[in-house]
């Protein structure tokens, strides 16, 4: 049930991105041929406005088809050739705004309604035998302070702190019964992290409407960052290209994330929105942000590009796709069970 979730609402983030696409093109005169929820063989249709809704076979993601591209007969007022370059803009980028837009809003509905959980800076529980124990670290220590940089989040300032630090004495300054001691801990590697064996929980917080805008725009930018973060690791070689996910690593982790509950599941919905907005917009043949360079280009040059030139370099960039489609494929299925098995690790309790 959990993957069957996952998938419809990822197959909603696609919608969703479509549904921009569409509803700019609407707004600036383009003719819709075809709405379509799914790809392949058509299963079923209807028309409405001058446009055909259809759905197809396989639910991995849809379409949209506007006048001009495949109908060069269509009339000028409807085709998407003969509107300015900003309309053409528009109708382009339209698809991740609406993926940006989505992730905020979920982000926003989780902040206001029902709390973003944070770890608390709490010891729940130190396990025997770890350096924490070894250390003095007890049950019920409040962390303060890690090498003297004081803690703000407990996940980016504690937890992955620590985890880039095996084998490295770290200082760790907490209360205890009103006193403030400070211990030094030496974290063990376990599976190419830093562990000092403590384990921790979670607080859930609501924001007023103001700050919950606030918190979800806050956050969209850290997703979105995170996505030039990953290529640049990618390009400087921090990272292998078979360490990447793709659709089946998305779902088998969303849907873990679903068991664990519904503010998780929501919020790396709302990560793969955001990102799927931002890599769209990226210059790259094929993609939205790849037709915008192409529009910029006429822009600069008054004219339109070749289109066998322009046909050619959509064709290169089909063919890279593929081949970087197929390598994340047979890495997902290969990272299935090492995954499902970190997952596991993971959610059984927040460890450090």
């Amino acid at each position: 049930m959990a993957f069957l979730i996952t998938f419809f609402a990822l197959n909603f983030v696609v919608f969703f991105h479509e549904l921009g696409h569409f509803l700019a093109a609407k707004r600036a005169g383009i003719g819709v041929t075809e709405f379509s929820l799914g790809m392949g063989p058509l299963l079923g249709s209807f028309s409405h406005n001058d446009t055909q809704f259809s759905f197809r076979l396989f639910p991995l993601g849809g379409f949209v088809k506007l006048a001009g591209l495949d109908d060069a007969n269509c009339p000028d007022e409807k085709n998407y050739f003969k509107k300015t370059i900003s309309q053409r803009a528009f109708t382009l980028a339209a698809g991740s705004i609406m993926n940006v837009l989505l992730g905020f809003l979920i982000l926003f509905s989780l902040a206001f309604l029902l709390g973003i959980p944070s770890i608390k800076p709490e010891i729940n529980k130190v396990v025997p035998n770890s350096p924490a124990a070894t250390a003095g670290i007890m049950n019920g220590d409040i962390v303060t302070h890690i090498d003297g940089n004081i803690i703000k989040n407990m996940k980016s300032d504690f937890i992955q702190y620590i985890g880039t630090h095996s084998n490295i004495n770290v200082s760790i300054t907490l209360k205890r019964n009103g006193e403030t001691l400070t211990l030094s801990v030496l974290p063990k590697e376990s599976e190419g992290r830093g562990l000092i064996g403590i384990e921790l929980d979670y607080l859930r917080k609501k924001y007023n409407p103001f700050l919950s805008a606030k918190e979800a725009a806050k956050t969209s930018l850290m997703y979105a960052s995170l996505v030039f973060t990953s290529i640049d690791m990618l390009v400087s070689g921090k990272v292998n290209i078979t360490e990447m996910s793709g659709p089946v690593g998305i779902v088998q982790v969303a849907s873990n994330q679903l068991e664990q509950g519904l503010i998780q599941f929501l919020s790396i919905i709302a990560m793969i929105s955001i990102s799927l907005g931002v890599i769209n917009l990226f210059p790259f043949p094929i993609l939205d942000g790849g037709h915008l360079l192409f529009l910029a280009i006429e822009k600069i040059r008054k004219k339109p590009i070749n289109k066998t030139v322009e046909n050619w370099i959509n064709n290169a960039g089909i063919a890279l796709l593929a081949l970087l489609t197929i390598t994340i494929l047979l890495n997902d299925i290969k990272q299935w069970s090492p995954r499902t098995k970190m997952l596991d690790t993971l959610n059984s309790q927040i460890e450090q």
